[in-house]
C-alpha cells in the first residue's frame, strides 16, 4: 500500500493504493494558501491514514513546479506562490520522519498514464494538465524526462526573461 497526495492551488487530494494499484481511500480538502499549513495538512492526512490502516505507508507527493536540481527549492510554481523557493521535499521528509518522493504534477500524471493508463502501450507519452495552472510532462520508456533544469516537458509556465521582452518591445505582465 502507498499514499499519494496531489497538492494544487485550490485543493489537496489524497489516495491510498493497494498492492495491485487499486484505490482504497480518497479524500479532498481545500489547500491552505500558506506553506507551513500545507506541510501540517499533509502530516495530518498521513497520520490519519496510517492510523486507520494500522501501518506506516510510503508517500509520494505531486505538486506544481519542480525541485531545482541546483538548489533543492521549488521553482516554476506561479499558481502556488506559497511553494516558491521553499525546500518542500526536505520539509516533508523532516515532519513525516521518512523518505518522501516529490514530483511535478504534470510529470506524475504523464508517468501514471505511461505505466497503467491510456499510454501504457507507447514508448513516448506526453501529458498535458489544465486547471488553475497549466503544465506538461514527458515520459520516455516509462521514465520521466526532466532535462538539466527540471522542466523538459513543461509548456505551460515557461518564463520569458525581461531582457527578451525588452528587446522584442512587449510586456510580460
Amino acid at each position: 500500500m502507498q499514499i499519494g497526495i496531489d497538492v494544487g492551488a485550490t485543493k489537496i487530494e489524497s489516495v491510498v493504493l493497494d498492492e495491485n494499484g487499486n484505490e482504497s481511500n480518497r479524500e479532498r480538502t481545500d489547500c491552505p494558501k500558506d506553506y507551513t499549513k500545507i506541510i501540517k495538512t499533509i502530516k495530518e492526512i498521513s497520520d490519519k491514514l496510517e492510523k486507520e490502516l494500522k501501518r506506516e505507508l510510503p508517500i509520494g507527493v505531486c505538486h506544481p513546479g519542480i525541485h531545482s536540481p541546483q538548489t533543492g527549492l521549488v521553482k516554476n510554481a506561479p499558481n502556488c506562490l506559497w511553494l516558491e523557493k521553499k525546500p518542500f521535499q526536505k520539509d516533508l521528509r523532516k515532519i513525516l520522519g521518512k523518505e518522501v518522493f516529490c514530483e511535478n504534477d504534470a510529470n506524475s500524471f504523464a508517468l501514471s498514464e505511461a505505466i497503467d493508463g491510456s499510454g501504457k502501450h507507447y514508448k513516448i507519452v506526453y501529458g498535458i494538465i489544465l486547471g488553475s495552472g497549466a503544465g506538461g510532462g514527458l515520459v520516455i520508456d516509462k521514465k520521466i524526462v526532466t532535462g538539466p533544469n527540471g522542466v523538459a516537458g513543461e509548456w505551460g509556465h515557461n518564463q520569458i526573461t525581461h531582457l527578451i521582452a525588452k528587446k522584442r518591445k512587449f510586456s510580460i505582465y
